[in-house]
């Protein structure tokens, strides 16, 4: 998880659960004072700190956007996470089932606030028609 202030990214926390802003914060045994300092602020706003990586809404929103899509060219070229847009930046074959089934990797990235989300996902290739209808999310990481 990257904590953030409006674009500046104050500290980082690799965890496999969600967490406050506040915990995040704690964990990353935040200096407010020395933050205010460092950035020349007057002061900070706590509403603006932001949380990236929240795993639980992930697949769900993922799913939304990908779950039987059907497309000749490709997948999106990008996507709405959270609130920050992600570039695909490749999609990889991985795998060849039978009945025309296969399986996909899609790797999108938002240099901002440099996260990267990888997308691997069943889909039917339908020859005839050269496209691709996305069956499922198989598995979702970010780094």
């Amino acid at each position: 998880m990257k904590v953030m202030y409006k674009n500046i990214i104050v500290g980082e926390v690799l965890t496999n659960q969600n967490l406050t802003v506040d915990e995040a914060l704690d964990l990353i045994c935040f200096n407010e004072a020395k933050f205010i300092e460092e950035q020349g602020f007057d002061d900070i706003d706590y509403i603006n700190y932001l949380e990236v990586n929240k795993m639980s809404l992930t697949v769900r929103e993922l799913e939304k956007v990908f779950v039987n899509y059907v497309g000749k060219d490709d997948l999106p070229k990008q996507i709405k996470f959270n609130g920050w847009k992600f570039d695909k930046m490749k999609g990889e074959l991985l795998e060849n089932h039978l009945r025309n089934n296969q399986k996909w990797a899609y790797t999108y990235i938002n240099g901002q606030i440099g996260e990267t989300i990888r997308i691997e996902f069943l889909a039917s290739y339908i020859k005839t028609r050269d496209e691709l209808k996305v069956k499922s999310i198989e598995s979702v990481e970010v780094y």
